[in-house]
């Protein structure tokens, strides 16, 4: 990785704008400015240089709202990022953990066989706070959805003798509002039989942030799952890889079956900086995957066409629907076999037609409806 020469910066948007610049081998310089909102929260780095001239940092984030502190001090809860070459992201997602109102015991970044600067970035950031990690996994095949789910894995199993409350997966190309972490423990101090939840997504679509295509109030998109770590070990402390992924729609049914509720929260907004799917592929491509995908999660067949149906006027426009749904018919017409339990596969199909169900009612009701307005 030489010829990495990444600074550290950390900066906020809610008020603090800090930095802290590399002077000499053993001096660091830290700046802190405080802008506005000055009672909301405080960030300090302290830094203490040794005799052996090792630089010991601790980022530790101090909450003056004693109303939280009283009612979740006793919360906790981990992180899991997997990362293959991401050093165009990740930074940016260190940063909005970083400044959250309410930080991770512990955040533990999976370099898969990074061979860019990710691995340095995620270094230099473990130095100034100790609750990241880095745990690097000598993986020199190509990006795979399969290898997210095998490194979250070896992140979980890391970590799993800590004591923590809930478990969050997120994406190296993700960023978050301050007081993100904070109003997911909220939310799942309010529902006990909340077991899944996360925020809305929303991907650049010109020059502004809207909702992602495929959101959904009762998935929660692997990007940003946050599990209550019973509900997790419910659903076996691990999730399947799956060549074409779907791992994190796997999760949230095998959650719901266990009883749990899964929630996303409109309103809480999750940018998401490079579009689902895309990484490595084009717009058509990415379709074309998400239909291999639906077939190899056991998709009812008359399900996985409405949804392309649904989608025809998504971009790319017509064509997409079109790849989608080959994606799906390809391995459908050659019998390809499923890696998922057969008893998920049921369970799914058995749900999806509910939907189909319950969908037809209620156009039904609305036909009806009209023709008595007409």
């Amino acid at each position: 990785m030489q010829g990495c020469t990444h600074d550290v910066a950390l900066t906020t948007t809610t008020g603090l704008a800090s930095e802290l610049r590399f002077r000499s081998r053993y001096q660091y310089v830290f700046e802190l400015r405080q802008e506005r909102d000055p009672l909301r929260h405080r960030l300090f780095v302290g830094i203490h240089v040794a005799s052996n001239h090792r630089c010991e940092r601790d980022c530790q984030l101090v909450s003056t709202n004693s109303r939280v502190g009283k009612t979740m001090q006793n919360y906790s809860y981990a992180l899991i990022t997997a990362a293959k070459n991401e050093e165009g992201f990740i930074e940016r997602t260190i940063k909005s953990i970083v400044n959250q109102t309410w930080l991770p015991k512990i955040w533990v970044i999976v370099s898969d066989g990074s061979t860019d600067c990710t691995d340095e970035l995620v270094m230099r950031w473990s130095e100034l706070c100790r609750f990241i990690r880095l745990l690097r996994i000598d993986n020199q095949s190509a990006r795979a959805f399969s290898s997210q789910a095998f490194a979250t894995n070896a992140g979980y199993e890391s970590i799993k003798d800590t004591e923590f409350d809930f478990i969050g997966f997120l994406d190296a190309d993700i960023s978050v509002e301050p007081s993100y972490y904070e109003a997911l423990l909220k939310t799942f101090r309010a529902n006990p039989q909340l077991g899944v939840a996360g925020g809305e997504i929303l991907e650049r679509r010109g020059k502004t942030f809207e909702p992602r295509v495929g959101n959904s109030d009762d998935n929660v998109a692997g990007a940003i799952q946050f599990f209550r770590r019973q509900c997790y070990e419910d659903i076996g402390g691990n999730l399947i890889p799956l060549q074409y992924g779907g791992h994190d729609f796997v999760a949230n049914a095998m959650a719901r079956r266990a009883g749990w509720l899964v929630r996303s929260i409109p309103g809480l907004p999750v940018l998401h900086h490079r579009p689902t799917g895309t990484a490595g592929a084009g717009p058509c491509r990415a379709r074309f995957r998400i239909g291999l995908q639906d077939y190899f999660l056991g998709y009812q067949p008359l399900f996985a066409l409405g949804k392309c149906v649904r989608r025809i006027s998504h971009p790319p426009i017509g064509l997409g629907s079109i790849a989608e749904c080959f994606g799906y018919l390809l391995p459908w017409l050659t019998r390809k076999r499923r890696t998922v339990p057969d008893e998920f596969v049921r369970y799914l199909r058995q749900q999806q037609l509910q939907r189909v169900f319950h969908s037809a009612i209620r156009t039904e009701e609305n036909t009806q409806a009209f023709r008595k307005s007409a």
